[in-house]
């Protein structure tokens, strides 16, 4: 829950675009927040950043940015993995 937390701030201070967009794990990056390739990639880093991590090439696949869902997923995947 704390991922999720904190990726909405994240995400609410400098990604939401539409502030009538509700945030939640069914959220589509690229449909609803309207983000392009380049902030996904920004948002990648601050992610990287916030969480003190850093995604391996191989989890860098389009499937886990189209829903917050996955991306929480791999953030909390990714910690674990780092032993955080």
């Amino acid at each position: 829950m704390e991922v999720q937390k904190n990726l909405y701030k994240i995400i609410q201070m400098g990604y939401l675009k539409d502030t009538n967009v509700v945030l939640s794990e069914e959220t589509d990056l690229i449909e609803d927040l309207e983000l392009d390739s380049i902030e996904i990639f920004q948002l990648l880093t601050e992610v990287e950043e916030a969480f003190g991590i850093q995604f391996e090439d191989v989890d860098l696949l389009a499937e886990n940015f189209v829903k917050l869902e996955d991306f929480i997923e791999l953030i909390e995947k990714t910690i674990e993995s780092t032993g955080e």
